[in-house]
């Protein structure tokens, strides 16, 4: 299932892959591995604090300080990269013992890598999908970005639904599932994050040059976000078969 052809979406993700995720994940583990990082963070608790952006960032946008809201969704973005990062230096902190997806600090499970993705995955879906209808609620959003928008609503649910079972079929040493996000799975969120920060940016200058350019950007990332959601979901269910 996708939208773009093969080759285009080949070269997005590569693009993505060398030039976005790699160089931040390396830039954000070193964040996280600072001395002065608190050691008592958890990634799951940086999951939390991103998931918690969802309501204010609707807020921002309903009450009109999008400039605001379109800050807080890139903070928002930082936040869900920023948890994998903590659970990577968690993993090379001294003393833990590592045993596959869980970390043990003085015999304490201290992280299940498993639970984290799924919780991460589920606040993704959480954040992306109060967005959409936030902004499905703005009358001066256009109405094709609203049916673009709606669209993603069935393949956010069948997404949630199939990384559940996933789950669950993981815990249950099922080993036909794709619990771990793919490199389609992580560019459609980070698409999706940056297609909510441009429409909120685009809202702000709602009627100039600059807010068309933003606009334009905003259907893209949403196309791009909704072709790799769907690449990411054929991931899932045929490793299945």
């Amino acid at each position: 299932m996708h939208i773009f052809p093969e080759q285009l979406a080949a070269a997005v993700l590569q693009l993505h892959d060398d030039h976005i995720y790699k160089p931040l994940r390396v830039m954000l583990e070193g964040v996280a591995g600072m001395r002065r990082f608190p050691t008592a963070v958890s990634p799951n608790m940086v999951t939390v604090a991103s998931v918690s952006c969802a309501l204010p960032f609707v807020l921002l946008n309903l009450y009109g300080w999008h400039r605001l809201a379109a800050s807080l969704c890139i903070f928002h973005d930082i936040l869900d990269r920023m948890d994998g990062a903590v659970a990577g230096a968690l993993r090379k902190r001294a003393g833990v013992i590592v045993e596959g997806p869980r970390v043990y600090l003085q015999g304490r499970l201290i992280h299940d890598g498993e639970f984290g993705a799924y919780l991460d995955a589920m606040g993704d879906k959480a954040f992306g999908v109060c967005a959409l209808l936030g902004f499905c609620a703005i009358q001066s959003v256009p109405s094709p970005l609203k049916v673009l928008f709606a669209l993603k609503f069935p393949l956010h649910m069948a997404l949630a639904i199939v990384r559940t079972q996933d789950y669950y079929g993981r815990a249950r040493a099922n080993k036909h599932v794709a619990l771990s996000a793919v490199g389609a799975g992580k560019l459609s969120t980070c698409a999706e994050n940056f297609c909510h920060a441009m429409l909120s940016f685009g809202l702000a200058y709602m009627g100039s040059t600059l807010g068309s350019i933003a606009l334009c950007a905003t259907g893209i990332l949403s196309l791009i976000s909704t072709d790799m959601g769907l690449r990411s979901l054929s991931h899932k269910l045929m490793s299945r078969a």
